[in-house]
């Protein structure tokens, strides 16, 4: 049997050729041939109410790795998340994030630099100081400072979407 190649558009895939029967013919048995093939959406773990805003804030923090010996920080600021092993396209839940510089965060992800040679034990371990550092910065705020947060986070997403 003859197959047809596939062509990539923007947001589906589509067949060049119509699927056609033994005999030459286009199917007839009912099904629709030509329907897209849906993508599901991002699969995330466990969403708070309060997730867009602590991950907002941490944009807006300074690096956690300040005691780390000759760390070049940059000025910028990303939310790293300690994965787990969720698997590919899985985003860990807000209460697992700090906010590292993209210097260290790259180190961390990579094993170089400061974590090269640590064990995988030893970096969870940093890691997780990090996130009780942030954590416990994020709820001395008060409940209003939060909720504006929140509701910067919110303004920003529809502003993007």
């Amino acid at each position: 049997m003859k197959r047809t190649a596939l062509r990539r558009g923007t947001a589906r895939l589509e067949r060049r050729t119509p699927l056609r029967s033994a005999y030459g013919l286009r199917s007839t048995t009912g099904f629709s041939r030509y329907k897209p093939i849906r993508r599901k959406p991002l699969r995330r773990l466990g969403r708070d109410e309060g997730e867009r805003g602590y991950t907002a804030w941490l944009h807006y923090q300074v690096c956690r790795a300040v005691g780390v010996v000759d760390h070049p920080c940059s000025d910028r600021t990303q939310a790293a998340h300690l994965r787990d092993h969720t698997g590919v396209g899985r985003k860990e839940p807000a209460d697992r994030q700090t906010s590292l510089c993209d210097v260290i965060h790259g180190e961390y992800d990579e094993r170089r630099g400061h974590f090269e040679g640590w064990t995988n034990e030893a970096r969870v371990e940093w890691f997780n100081a990090r996130i009780a550092e942030s954590r416990a910065e994020w709820f001395l705020l008060t409940a209003e400072e939060r909720a504006a947060w929140d509701e910067a986070a919110d303004r920003w997403a529809r502003r993007v979407a």
